[in-house]
């Protein structure tokens, strides 16, 4: 009988193990489960964050002109970073009345000749800062006679109709994005 007993307590320490066993196996599952779960959102959570930044950092060029000038005020044909982060100019092509030209100094001077237009040199590499610009034509402040005003400022209309650059650039992100000055004015100058 005593060796029954010993067998029966056997039998029953054995349960009592197999027990322990799966309840330590279902606990550690458990505990597994929810830490993926965990892994899970603090990935999610990353990702938000990750794209908040981004788009926090988000540059957006725009260009700006102005062409009609005075013995009060200048003029200017610019490129400016309306977004929140810097932008890298990855690409810049230009042509002029259909013709493929470079983006310097010089070229873009030569083309404004006669109009009182300085060309500045817009090249890759260039940063722009956020709500900073970069010029590509300066229109100084100058007295004309009334009779040339018109005639001028219908030839640098006709200039930046003529002109067309395309600016490719990157964000901090490397997230490429692109604009084209192609100006377009209903305004005739019938003066």
């Amino acid at each position: 009988m005593k060796k029954h007993v010993i067998d029966l307590l056997a039998v029953a320490i054995a349960a009592c193990a197999l027990l322990v066993s799966v309840l330590s196996y279902t606990l550690t599952q458990a505990g597994l489960d929810a830490s993926l779960e965990a892994n899970r959102l603090s990935q999610q959570s990353l990702k938000s964050v990750l794209e908040h930044n981004e788009k926090s950092v988000t540059p957006k060029l725009e260009f700006r002109l102005k062409l009609s000038i005075g013995a009060n005020s200048g003029g200017f044909v610019k490129i400016k970073n309306a977004g929140y982060g810097p932008a890298e100019l990855v690409e810049v092509q230009a042509t002029y009345k259909g013709e493929r030209i470079s983006t310097d100094a010089n070229t873009l001077s030569q083309i404004a000749s006669g109009l009182h237009m300085t060309g500045h040199s817009i090249s890759p590499g260039a940063l722009i800062g956020p709500q900073e610009s970069i010029t590509l034509y300066d229109i100084p402040a100058r007295s004309y006679k009334s009779e040339d005003i018109c005639p001028k400022d219908q030839a640098r209309k006709a200039l930046v109709e003529d002109l067309r650059i395309r600016v490719i650039y990157k964000s901090l992100y490397d997230r490429q994005d692109e604009t084209t000055l192609e100006y377009t004015s209903t305004n005739q100058l019938n003066c």
